[in-house]
């Protein structure tokens, strides 16, 4: 039997953050970059929105959330 635990039981705010590197529009977004190159972009969508979800659960458990992003 596989053990579950929540991201509640495994995280501790003290000494946690969650990191989200390079998600921008050019690269996850229909009207960015590549969805205008003609680049099929469902995949980074259904990424972005379990992200989104997990976001969501990292805030409701207070934890530091860092958004970094590539520049050329």
């Amino acid at each position: 039997m596989v053990n579950i635990l929540s991201l509640k039981e495994k995280v501790d705010p003290q000494h946690t953050a969650l990191i989200v590197v390079d998600v921008q529009n050019d690269a996850a977004h229909n009207e960015g970059a590549f969805g205008k190159m003609g680049f099929d972009m469902s995949m980074i969508q259904e990424m972005v929105a379990r992200l989104v979800r997990f976001m969501d659960e990292a805030r409701k458990q207070e934890l530091p959330i860092i958004y970094t992003l590539f520049l050329i």
